[in-house]
């Protein structure tokens, strides 16, 4: 009797334990391609809100995409009735269907999104807004979605007067002012901050035997999981991160021909699957390529294009674009021809040309939406950030200087636009700086540029020495008349060389992440070695 009595507990533990494992079973949804309506120029933002809304509505371990292949097997064509949905989620053992249209008339923009479950039951939402309103606008209408699945709360939108506070992270240090709501730069210049290796809410890798120069945090491979990617003087390497530890994956290495200029990531044939851009110079000439992933494999699809390659977050949706631009003929880049870029099977298509600055280049600007549109972001030659309005009118410039990096190319003339006097022939070196992020970390519509701040006394005597021994991630904001300090790390020992808000250690949470080369000292640089670093952010202040 005894015996029976303790199979039946068993039994019912069995079942309780099975059932909450299903309970916990993320729910799985799709989203289909957008219908656009609207002049021509706009049909891009078909796949681009796609892709969007299908980030937007994840929820690790909760509601969660289908795989790739699924969802493409599910074609482009909405169903008309419930049962015809019925039919496409059964086909895929998915549990949603979104898909929808936007509609654009001069600056103005509708978006239509559709919901279907299982069971053939559909839902209509609508919303209007500005054309530079789009992602925010999107934001609101994924998060209007997950409340109605699964009752999460709407958070309250914080006025257009009031930032939030800076990540909630010992590592961060916020700016002070005299409004709490409207923080600037009012850190004591005088105080040293330094942080130490047990800082909470920061981890670090081991350190490779080699010192890098750029990296990139993706999803290359289309598993729904980040890989990091570094680019090495003469190599690039794939890794995965992993209980601290980057884990190689594969690597291509080049020969001393190569100047390895930049790496980037973005969907250059519009497969849905991010590919890896490195730009480079070769004999005199810009050689750039693209690399995919597949099968955790770098094979090259784009090898020796004469244009400098690089990747922009372009407005109004800021998603990743390829652009690219030009070598001048009597200058290192010619600023009147940089565009867009696509890839057409092997082929590298010229799109429309990108209106910025006289000495802009393809590395050296970047978008900071706002309010009334966008900034244009320019570091200039000597570091310095420039703000421009729309019209291309300088706004303001600042007396700090950021993003300087060791990467450089050999010019032989004055770089068009830089400052002016007969010093510019004289010029050996173009140093490219790293390039910037955009954050929202703040209120709606209250964008950050995150940049670093290098420290180094003898940079500051030595225009050319760039091997920085400390540095800072500062976090600036527009506030109507400069860039102002909202928040920045504590100081970061070693040369910073590349930067990106990512989830590398792929736990469903966002990271600062900072790619550092140690500083052995100056008579030991050839010892030099790279280290990521990772800060964790407080990813409810965060707008994606």
């Amino acid at each position: 009797m005894k015996f029976l009595r303790n199979i039946s507990i068993a039994l019912v533990l069995t079942l309780t334990l099975a059932g909450a494992a299903l309970a916990q079973t993320a729910k799985t949804y799709a989203v289909l391609p957008f219908k656009v309506n609207g002049p021509e120029k706009f049909l891009y933002l078909g796949p681009a809100v796609q892709s969007m809304l299908t980030s937007r509505l994840t929820m690790p371990g909760k509601f969660e995409p289908l795989p790739k292949e699924a969802a493409v097997s599910l074609g482009s064509t909405p169903p008309t009735t419930g049962t015809q949905g019925q039919s496409m989620l059964a086909r895929v053992n998915g549990q949603y269907l979104f898909w929808g249209a936007v509609n654009i008339l001069g600056d103005h923009v509708t978006l239509e999104l559709q919901r279907m479950d299982a069971k053939g039951q559909a839902k209509t939402a609508t919303k209007d807004m500005s054309m530079e309103g789009l992602v925010p606008g999107l934001d609101a209408l994924a998060k209007e979605q997950l409340a109605e699945l699964f009752g999460a709360p709407n958070q309250p939108t914080p006025s257009s007067e009031q930032r939030a506070a800076a990540p909630s992270n010992p590592a961060f240090l916020a700016a002070e002012g005299a409004n709490a709501n409207d923080p600037i730069a009012a850190v004591n210049p005088q105080f040293r901050y330094e942080g130490g290796a047990d800082t909470p809410g920061q981890w670090r890798t081991q350190n490779l035997k080699f010192p890098s120069r750029g990296m990139v945090v993706s999803d290359a491979n289309g598993d729904r999981r980040q890989e990091v990617f570094i680019l090495g003087q003469h190599a690039l390497h794939a890794y995965t991160l992993k209980d601290g530890r980057l884990n190689p994956l594969d690597s291509i290495d080049f020969t001393q021909k190569y100047e390895l200029l930049f790496i980037g990531a973005v969907d250059a044939d519009g497969n849905g699957i991010q590919d890896i851009v490195v730009g480079a110079f070769r004999d005199g000439q810009p050689y750039s390529m693209i690399f995919t992933f597949v099968g955790n494999k770098l094979e090259k699809i784009l090898d020796g294009a004469r244009v400098f390659l690089s990747v922009v977050a372009m407005p109004p949706t800021y998603a990743p674009t390829l652009i690219g631009q030009k070598q001048g003929s009597t200058e290192l880049f010619n600023s009147k021809s940089i565009y867009e870029y696509h890839l057409n099977g092997k082929n590298l298509v010229e799109g429309k040309r990108i209106a910025l600055p006289e000495f802009a280049n393809v590395y050296n600007f970047a978008y900071l939406p706002d309010q009334t549109g966008y900034k244009v972001v320019l570091i200039d030659e000597d570091n310095h950030i420039q703000i421009y309005n729309q019209a291309l009118d300088l706004q303001t410039s600042t007396e700090d200087t950021y993003n300087s990096s060791a990467v450089d190319l050999d010019v032989t003339t004055a770089l068009p636009g830089m400052a002016g006097g007969g010093s510019d022939f004289t010029k050996q070196s173009y140093y490219l700086p790293m390039p910037m992020k955009i954050t929202a970390f703040s209120a709606k519509g209250k964008y950050e540029l995150l940049v670093n701040k290098d420290i180094s006394v003898a940079a500051q005597i030595f225009g050319r020495f760039r091997t920085f021994t400390q540095g800072e991630l500062h976090a600036l904001f527009w506030d109507g008349v400069g860039m102002n300090l909202a928040w920045k790390t504590r100081r970061i020992k070693g040369t910073v060389v590349a930067f990106q808000v990512a989830d590398p250690n792929n736990d469903g949470k966002q990271d600062l992440c900072v790619l550092v080369n140690t500083y052995p000292g100056t008579i030991g640089l050839e010892f030099r070695k790279t280290v990521l670093i990772g800060y964790e952010l407080n990813t409810d202040a965060i707008q994606k």
